[in-house]
């Protein structure tokens, strides 16, 4: 058996949002600024080389 460690890195990347608001008949914009965010993943798998050993990459789509 041996064990092989996995490293992942999500990064998200900066997002400004802006949003319009109606009050008493005035547009109001205000602007939102999402900062940019690095995720780190570490995974060990113990890896057994009699069995067929498969690697899956999920792709993860974010919708804002």
């Amino acid at each position: 058996m041996d064990i092989i460690s996995h490293k992942h890195v999500h990064n998200h990347p900066e997002i400004k949002h802006t949003h319009l608001h109606e009050h008493d008949g005035e547009m109001h914009e205000h602007e939102h600024t999402h900062k940019a965010i690095t995720h780190e993943h570490e995974h060990d798998h113990e890896v057994d080389h009699e069995k067929e050993h498969t690697h899956i990459h999920h792709e993860h789509k974010h919708d804002e």
